[in-house]
């Protein structure tokens, strides 16, 4: 009663949240579409969604989720981190230290939020481990550099246990030209899918363990 009584009360809060922000007379930022009930406030906005997929993940709803931060295309505006700026102007920085200095400070941004959801899957007890436990979250992104559209040598953010399969805290540095399907492969024969190949993989990621 007490773990229903807590997933319960957690979903209403949930509820609130988003009945709060669509009864807010304020319009989506002029350079995008944003759909009905999504808050103005992208923080806010990243927030619930993380809520939701918790929620989605401790009732055992979905077993495979994916969310993208944002449309790094797009022009959000940054300017709540203290400068004016969107995340894909800025990403061609030319090398100039101020604009490096300010996309480095939405990435840092990006990865708090992040930790947001992890915390928030360390919290919820399953009989004596976590949910974070008992999942594997990948964080990432497409790109190493934007301004060289470097997409080599990614690093990568790989949360959680995974049942026991997954050895987390620590920095795995994978052999050069390692196709980050081999990741993707990995992460696939520990759910049980015992693909051959996935994408241009060459083999399962080691060392995960």
């Amino acid at each position: 009663r007490e773990k229903l009584d807590d997933y319960l009360e957690g979903v209403r809060a949930i509820e609130k949240q988003i009945q709060a922000e669509e009864k807010k007379p304020s319009g989506p930022p002029p350079d995008l579409e944003v759909p009905g009930g999504n808050p103005g406030d992208h923080g806010k906005h990243l927030k619930m969604m993380f809520d939701l997929l918790a929620a989605a993940f401790q009732t055992d709803s979905t077993r495979i989720a994916t969310f993208m931060f944002g449309d790094a295309q797009s022009g959000r505006n940054f300017d709540f981190l203290g400068f004016k700026g969107s995340w894909h102007g800025l990403s061609h920085h030319l090398n100039e230290e101020r604009t490096k200095a300010q996309y480095e400070a939405i990435a840092t941004w990006h990865v708090g939020e992040f930790a947001y959801l992890v915390e928030k899957m360390r919290s919820l007890d399953e009989g004596g481990t976590s949910l974070l436990d008992n999942s594997m979250i990948l964080f990432g992104s497409t790109l190493k550099d934007g301004n060289k559209h470097d997409h080599k040598n990614l690093p990568l953010v790989l949360a959680g246990r995974g049942q026991g399969t997954l050895r987390p805290g620590r920095r795995v540095t994978a052999p050069p030209e390692t196709p980050l399907c081999n990741l993707h492969l990995a992460l696939l024969h520990r759910h049980g899918i015992m693909l051959p190949s996935f994408g241009d993989s060459t083999g399962p990621l080691p060392g995960l363990i």
